[in-house]
């Protein structure tokens, strides 16, 4: 059952017998509705509200116990704040769900930018699996990614520039939502790598890693064996030759 006035979902009479009752909201998420439980066990209730309270000291740092206040209840004496809240789809460092949570607690749906790192990553699967950081990424060696970083980063500037008052729809507009049209997501949404795209990744790790040795004057890894890259025997080597002595 979908209820379209999602702030009044809630009202309504206690359930029979204590059973749930599940409910669909326009947002594209779900609620348990329960009657209310009465507590007659002495103490417990203290003990809740104890749990309660430290789990709110926990959060000093945690974005959905500020995210209200920024405009929706904005704290006496500070005037509400002008929001854009950039996230991409699969973000591997600050999952879908925290993000989700962040945006719910504020109100910031109309002033979230969705990048859809599916969508990207379909079309060019050599792009990273991770799209944290893509907006500081404008030199990055893949062409979209530069691409997603520089419509980031002109989304931004247009946001500053307009005291806040303008959210452009960046480029490229196909991987973009502004505001978020899909539901808020609930699940990690992380790319699933087939095995090739595996063995992309190695390789770039792999001369990543070999561009970090090269640039600490530790080529032989490298040189040794008839160059090319930092195979798993030329590692090994590479440790005997070079890193052994350091620990005598």
């Amino acid at each position: 059952m979908a209820f379209p006035c999602a702030p009044y979902f809630y009202d309504g009479l206690p359930l029979r017998n204590g059973v749930s009752f599940h409910v669909s909201l326009e947002d594209g998420t779900g609620r348990d509705i329960q009657s209310p439980v009465i507590n007659d066990v002495p103490g417990t209730t203290a003990i809740q509200e104890l749990i309660d309270r430290m789990r709110w000291v926990q959060q000093a740092a945690s974005p959905p116990a500020y995210a209200p206040h920024l405009q929706r209840s904005p704290l006496p004496g500070v005037p509400a704040k002008s929001v854009l809240y950039q996230f991409p789809k699969g973000d591997q460092s600050i999952a879908n769900p925290w993000e989700t949570a962040t945006i719910r607690a504020g109100h910031l749906a109309d002033r979230a930018t969705f990048y859809r790192h599916d969508l990207a990553f379909a079309e060019d699967p050599t792009m990273p699996p991770d799209p944290h950081g893509f907006v500081a990424m404008v030199t990055h060696m893949n062409r979209n990614v530069r691409d997603v970083a520089r419509g980031y980063q002109a989304q931004i500037a247009a946001f500053f520039a307009s005291d806040g008052r303008t959210i452009i729809h960046p480029e490229p507009a196909r991987f973009f939502e502004v505001p978020i049209s899909s539901p808020l997501p609930e699940e990690l949404n992380y790319i699933r790598l087939a095995s090739g795209n595996r063995r992309v990744c190695l390789r770039r790790i792999l001369m990543r890693l070999a561009a970090l040795l090269c640039v600490l004057g530790l080529t032989s890894a490298c040189a040794e064996g008839g160059g090319g890259l930092p195979t798993p025997a030329r590692l090994r080597l590479f440790h005997r030759r070079r890193l052994r002595p350091l620990h005598q």
